[in-house]
């Protein structure tokens, strides 16, 4: 997966997302204009639809069970380890991940069956990762955001896909303003 930084300008601070560390690091700078950047088509469509999180399509409910199986098991706890290790070691994990999911939304399903729901909160980016690699149309159509609450500088991961959040039991998600883009 691509990294890609989005740097927050407030007041005289930049805020990045270090890519090796995954740190939250704040520079002061002079510029009072966000620079112009040039993304990829795909993460400009995403960041739009961060900014009007009211117009996403909802994610249709679906009738089948999700199931898991060892590989599966074993793949998402990997990858919870990992993320409590560093922040490029899950990245670097889920080149092992088998699309395996019709969509998006069925893989976050899946996660969730692995831990229990009050655990949750703070699987926000294996979750994701998990999610992103597993998924058969993630590749095409989803980019993972991490972002931050400021000023507390707390964190979240997510994902936006084909015009919606595929996560229905996430909600905290447009507290949260970019800061980093996975695609």
């Amino acid at each position: 997966m691509k990294f890609l930084t989005l740097p927050i300008y407030q007041e005289k601070n930049k805020f990045f997302l270090e890519p090796l560390t995954g740190s939250l690091l704040v520079k002061e700078t002079e510029v009072q204009v966000k620079p112009k950047m040039f993304l990829p088509e795909k993460v400009i469509s995403a960041i739009n639809q961060c900014d009007n999180p009211y117009l996403l399509k909802a994610d249709a409910t679906r009738s089948t069970p999700i199931t898991t199986s060892p590989y599966l098991k074993y793949f998402g706890n990997s990858l919870t380890k990992a993320c409590r290790r560093a922040f490029w070691l899950p990245r670097a994990i889920t080149f092992f991940g088998k699309p395996v999911f019709n969509s998006t939304s069925d893989a976050i399903m899946a996660y969730r069956k692995l831990y229990p729901t009050e655990l949750q909160q703070d699987l926000c980016l294996p979750r994701t990762l998990f999610a992103a690699s597993t998924s058969k149309s993630f590749k095409e159509n989803g980019v993972i955001f991490i972002g931050v609450f400021l000023p507390s500088r707390s964190m979240h991961a997510w994902i936006i896909e084909d015009g919606m959040q595929p996560d229905p039991n996430d909600a905290i998600w447009i507290n949260y303003q970019p800061v980093a883009a996975l695609y």
